[in-house]
C-alpha cells in the first residue's frame, strides 16, 4: 500500500510541474546575477571590437584576432547601439541565448527521450556551471550552446515528420546557425546521413516527380550544398583574416608522448567536466571513463538491435548526438579544434541525450526482463531523486556571492584610477589590462588618460604580437617599462596590471615584482593604494628621490 502512494507522489503531474518550475528559476537567477559584473580581459578586446567605428573594424580589429562569428557580432552591436555601452547591455545577447538554450534543451529533451528521463537530463543542463557562467559573458560560446540545441531540436522534429516545409526551416537553422556558431560544423556529419536516409513518403505513393522531389538523398545534398557554401564563405571572409600561427599554438594539444588514441582517450574524459560531478568522483578516472564507455557501447548494440526489430529512431539518436562528440574529441587530438570548457560547451546537449538515450536503452531493456511494477516503481524514484541531487550539487556549487564577483574588477579599478590620477602624473597600463582599460576608459568617456601601455607579458592573442608561453624575461620587462616611464621621470606612476596567478604561471616572469623593484631602485617611494579583485594598481611618487 505504501509503496502505491509512494508511486502516485513520484509520477503526479503537479511534483513534476513542482520540480520543472524549481529548475527553470534556478537556472534563471543564476544566469542574472552578476549581469552587470566588471567586464575582465577575455570580455574586454570583444566588446572593443563591438565597439568600433565601422563593421570592417568589427570583423576585423585591428588590436586582436577577431574570433567571435559575424552574426554574434553583428547582434551585439545593435543591442549596444540601441541601449548603451555597459556591461549589462554588452551581456544581453549571452543571456538571451541562454535562456533560450534552456528552453530550447526542455523541448529538445521532451521528444529524445521518455518524460521520466527529462527532468535529469533538463537539471544537468539547466543549471551546469560551465553554461551559466557563459550566458553572462561576453563571449560566443553561449549562443553556441544556444544554436546546437536549436539544430538539433529542428532536426529530431523533421526526422518525426520529414515534411519539405520542416526540412527547409532545417536548412534555415543550420545556415543561420553556422554564422552564429562556427561550432555548429562538428554537428552536420552525423545530421546530414540521417537526413539523407530519411524519405517524406513511401516511393510507391507517389509520382516519380514527387518521389524525386521527398528523396532523403537530394534533401541531405541540398543541406550540404547550403551548409558547405555558408562555411567556405566564413571561412575566407572572418577565418583567414583573423587566423595566426599564434593562436593555433595557443590552443595547442600537449599530448605528453601518448599515442594518438591514447591522447583521445585522454581528452575525451574531459567532457565529464560539463556535469557536476564532484571532484573526487572525477578524480577516479578508470572507474567514471570505464562506466561511461560501458554504458555508450551497450546503448549502441541495443540501437542496432532494436534497428533490426524495425525501429530505426534510437540508432538515428545514437548517431546525431554522437557523431558530434566523437569528432570533438578527436579534432582535439589531432590539434585542429581546442576542447576546451569553452569552445566545447556546444556539445552539452549532445553529451547529455547521449547519456539519456544510453540510459533508457539499456533500463527499458532490463524493465521487459523484469516485468514487474515495483521495478519501474524504483526506477523513477530513482530518477527523480537523481535530479533532485543534481540540483542540490549545482545550487551549493554556486553561492550567490561567486556569482557576483567579476574575474578582474577593472570598473573600480579604473573609476579608482580617473579620481585620483591628476595632470602630470603618468599611467602605465600593462598588456594583461590594455583592452579592459581601453574599454571602460570609453565606457566611463575619461578621454584624456594619461596612459602608457606596456608590451610584455600579453596574453592570447593580439595580432601582430608572438605569444609564447614563458618567453617572458626580467630583460624584456625592464626594457619595456624603462621606454614607457623614463628613469629622468618625476611625478607620480601609476601601474595598473592583472592579479590573476594564472597570468603570471602563463607568461613565466613574475612582472609585478620586476616592476616593483625597478621604481624601488629608482628611489620612487610607494604609495597606499586600495585592493580591487583580481586588478592591482600601484602608485610611486617619484618626485623626492631617496
Amino acid at each position: 500500500m505504501g509503496s502505491h502512494r509512494v508511486g502516485r507522489l513520484v509520477r503526479h503531474r503537479i511534483l513534476w510541474y513542482l520540480l520543472i518550475a524549481v529548475v527553470a528559476l534556478y537556472g534563471v537567477v543564476f544566469r542574472i546575477v552578476g549581469l552587470g559584473r566588471s567586464i575582465w580581459l577575455d570580455e574586454a578586446w570583444v566588446g572593443n571590437s563591438i565597439a568600433a567605428g565601422s563593421l570592417t573594424g568589427m570583423f576585423r580589429y585591428d588590436a586582436w584576432l577577431q574570433t567571435s562569428p559575424p552574426l554574434f557580432l553583428l547582434l551585439e552591436r545593435i543591442t549596444v547601439g540601441t541601449f548603451g555601452l555597459t556591461a549589462s547591455t554588452f551581456r544581453l545577447v549571452p543571456l538571451l541565448f541562454g535562456l533560450l538554450a534552456v528552453l530550447w534543451m526542455f523541448l529538445l529533451t521532451r521528444r529524445v527521450v521518455a518524460p521520466r528521463y527529462v527532468l535529469l537530463g533538463w537539471s544537468l543542463f539547466a543549471l551546469s556551471p560551465i553554461a551559466i557562467l557563459y550566458a553572462k559573458t561576453l563571449k560566443q560560446y553561449s549562443v553556441e550552446l544556444a544554436v546546437a540545441t536549436a539544430v538539433f531540436l529542428t532536426c529530431i522534429r523533421y526526422l518525426e515528420h520529414p515534411s519539405l516545409r520542416r526540412f527547409w526551416l532545417l536548412v534555415a537553422t543550420v545556415g543561420t546557425g553556422l554564422l552564429l556558431a562556427y561550432p555548429v560544423a562538428f554537428l552536420l556529419p552525423g545530421i546530414i546521413p540521417v537526413v539523407a536516409m530519411t524519405q517524406d513518403q513511401p516511393r510507391s505513393s507517389v509520382t516519380p516527380a514527387a518521389a524525386i522531389k521527398s528523396s532523403g538523398l537530394l534533401r541531405g545534398l541540398i543541406l550540404s550544398a547550403v551548409a558547405g557554401g555558408i562555411l567556405l564563405g566564413i571561412y575566407f571572409l572572418f577565418v583567414v583574416p583573423n587566423t595566426s600561427p599564434d593562436l593555433h599554438s595557443f590552443f595547442a594539444n600537449d599530448t605528453g608522448g601518448l599515442s594518438f588514441v591514447r591522447a583521445a582517450a585522454a581528452d575525451g574524459y574531459n567532457v565529464f567536466s560539463f556535469f557536476p560531478f564532484p571532484a573526487s568522483l572525477l578524480a577516479r578516472r578508470k572507474l567514471v571513463g570505464g562506466a561511461f564507455g560501458l554504458l555508450v557501447f551497450t546503448g549502441f548494440l541495443l540501437a542496432c538491435l532494436r534497428f533490426r526489430e524495425g525501429t530505426r529512431r534510437w540508432l538515428e539518436v545514437q548517431i546525431i548526438f554522437g557523431v558530434p562528440v566523437f569528432l570533438l574529441i578527436i579534432s582535439w587530438a589531432l590539434q585542429l579544434y581546442p576542447m576546451r570548457a569553452r569552445t566545447g560547451l556546444f556539445i552539452l546537449p549532445a553529451l547529455i541525450l547521449l547519456f539519456l538515450c544510453d540510459l533508457q536503452l539499456i533500463l527499458d531493456f532490463s524493465l521487459r526482463l523484469l516485468r514487474t511494477e515495483w521495478a519501474e516503481l524504483t526506477l523513477d524514484i530513482a530518477l527523480v531523486c537523481a535530479a533532485l541531487l543534481v540540483v542540490g550539487a549545482d545550487v551549493k556549487k554556486q553561492p550567490l556571492a561567486t556569482l557576483r564577483a567579476p574575474d578582474e574588477d577593472v570598473a573600480s579599478a579604473v573609476s579608482f584610477l580617473r579620481s585620483r590620477v591628476q595632470r602630470g602624473d603618468l599611467l602605465w597600463v600593462h598588456a594583461s589590462c590594455s583592452e579592459a582599460f581601453k574599454l571602460y576608459t570609453r565606457m566611463m568617456e575619461w578621454r584624456d588618460a594619461p596612459a602608457q601601455f606596456g608590451d610584455t607579458g600579453w596574453p592570447c592573442c593580439p595580432r601582430g604580437i608572438p605569444v609564447v608561453e614563458g618567453a617572458t624575461t626580467e630583460a624584456d620587462v625592464r626594457r619595456d617599462i624603462n621606454s614607457g616611464v623614463p628613469a629622468s621621470f618625476s611625478g607620480r606612476v601609476w601601474l595598473l596590471y592583472t592579479g590573476r596567478n594564472s597570468h603570471w604561471k602563463f607568461i613565466g616572469a613574475d612582472e609585478p615584482k620586476i616592476l616593483d623593484d625597478v621604481f624601488r631602485q629608482r628611489g620612487c617611494s610607494q604609495t597606499p593604494t586600495p585592493a580591487f579583485h583580481n586588478i592591482v594598481v600601484n602608485s610611486f611618487d617619484c618626485r623626492a628621490r631617496r
